[in-house]
């Protein structure tokens, strides 16, 4: 593994630190702690995925965004639709 993937599996928030963001404490409210967590690690994932198969321009598409911008993650939409 390259130390360019290495930094970015550095980057990857945990997922209880996920949970924190208000985004996702509103979506928690709103569906359950378990049902956002399994999401959370399935997005999670996707993202390790993709880092492992170097797919590096949809890594830097995922993890670049604020933590405002949570709710236009696919867990956010998936909940709210």
């Amino acid at each position: 593994m390259s130390s360019n993937a290495t930094d970015l599996f550095k980057t990857l928030p945990a997922v209880e630190k996920l949970l924190q963001a208000p985004a996702l404490k509103a979506a928690v409210e709103s569906y359950g702690h378990d049902s956002v967590k399994l999401e959370a690690r399935n997005q999670l994932q996707d993202i390790r995925d993709a880092i492992t198969k170097q797919n590096h321009e949809c890594v830097l598409d995922m993890c670049c965004l604020s933590v405002t911008q949570l709710e236009q993650l696919p867990i956010c939409s998936k909940f709210s639709g």
